[in-house]
């Protein structure tokens, strides 16, 4: 588990991760979520990058904002410098 959205966590795949929680969580279905076509997410201080990894690989966002030590520290877990 690396991340969470809209009460869902995810692994560093973006797939969904077996929760206690997972059958209670009241809101919005993944599957839903990567239909929607602007997911906005802005992220800073640079201690998320594999929740965002994760989120992009499984589709769960599609617009990112994030500032520039972020960007770096996700440049070098992707290893695209």
């Amino acid at each position: 588990m690396v991340g969470e959205v809209c009460g869902h966590f995810f692994d560093k795949n973006g797939k969904e991760c077996e929760t206690e929680f997972k059958d209670q969580v009241i809101s919005i279905e993944l599957d839903c979520l990567r239909k929607i076509s602007k997911f906005f997410v802005a992220i800073c201080n640079g201690d998320r990058n594999e929740a965002i990894l994760g989120a992009l690989k499984g589709k769960l966002i599609n617009a990112l904002l994030i500032d520039e030590i972020s960007a770096e520290n996700l440049s070098n877990l992707t290893g695209e410098n």
